[in-house]
């Protein structure tokens, strides 16, 4: 479901102005792309990227993201915006469901080696 993209010291055009990032992207096949660009990794960089990066692993964008789907849908159909919020809870459940059981202590975090090792 996820396809990932690690591009740490690719330097994009467009994204010259950027320190870097984790974008995610849904492509055409449904599938999610995952893309993270460091441009350097002086200790400045490192500690401003492990901040986004503790923002984008905890619930600390949820909201921000959720009130921003909104107001694009509202904008735009608000019955398109209560079709695709019972999408979404369907699809939670089926998360919820599919990982039943299988959390363990061993799960909860990441650990810092399996940043590097994939």
């Amino acid at each position: 479901m996820f396809t990932k993209l690690k591009n740490l010291f690719k330097k994009d055009k467009e994204q010259d102005d950027n320190l870097g990032y984790i974008s995610y992207n849904l492509l055409d096949t449904g599938e999610i792309e995952v893309k993270i660009n460091l441009r350097d990794l002086d200790d400045d960089s490192i500690e401003k990227f492990a901040r986004l990066f503790a923002r984008v692993t905890t619930l600390s964008l949820s909201g921000y993201t959720i009130e921003l789907t909104k107001e694009l849908f509202m904008q735009i159909d608000e019955e398109k915006y209560i079709d695709m919020m019972l999408i979404a809870a369907k699809e939670c459940d089926r998360i919820i469901e599919e990982n039943e059981g299988q959390i363990t202590a061993d799960d909860e975090y990441i650990k810092p080696s399996e940043m590097f090792n994939e």
